[in-house]
């Protein structure tokens, strides 16, 4: 789940050197990720495999222009798939643009997630056989997303969406 104040949250994964998914990064995503795991907090942006935003309201995305910034210092870094609605790629594509330097990232649109062969391909690295969105009550554009991992857990995410049916509909798919 992702807290209030900026916080991400995330799951953990192996294999390819990624190691985790992060749903949602507000402004103070970096720093929390540095409380969390000081010194290697770095190397946790770089291994990321993906990061899922679920809606456009500022405390979900102004932390990810400087993770993308984090991660794209390291030469040779692979570009980061960002997981988002329409109006963050366009965003994303004019941010970078003015940095001083240059960023690189993947964008899949929410609703195409789940038929994506990067997408597809990155949360199996992660341990989850599969991965399903579904549009949400809040803003235009909102979605919450239902992962299901090999070792049978799942797991459903939608920002902080009001409740839907859609929600608990995509979660009994688990």
């Amino acid at each position: 789940g992702r807290g209030g104040g900026g916080d991400g949250g995330g799951v953990g994964g192996g294999g390819g050197g990624e190691s985790g998914l992060l749903f949602d990064a507000g402004e103070g995503t970096l720093a929390m990720l540095r409380r969390r795991f000081g010194a290697a907090a770095d190397e946790v942006v770089r291994a990321l495999a993906l990061v899922w935003i679920s809606h456009l309201h500022a405390d979900h995305h102004l932390g990810l222009v400087r993770l993308l910034e984090l991660r794209s210092a390291r030469p040779g870094a692979a570009p980061l798939l960002v997981v988002g609605p329409h109006a963050l790629g366009v965003w994303l594509r004019e941010a970078a643009a003015r940095l001083h330097s240059p960023v690189e990232f993947r964008f899949v649109h929410c609703g195409a997630a789940g038929a994506d062969a990067a997408v597809c391909a990155a949360i199996r690295r992660l341990g989850c056989s599969w991965l399903a969105s579904t549009r949400v009550d809040h803003c235009a554009d909102s979605w919450g997303v239902a992962l299901q991992h090999s070792e049978g857990w799942g797991l459903v995410y939608s920002g902080d969406t009001r409740p839907c049916e859609r929600l608990p509909q995509l979660g009994q798919k688990l």
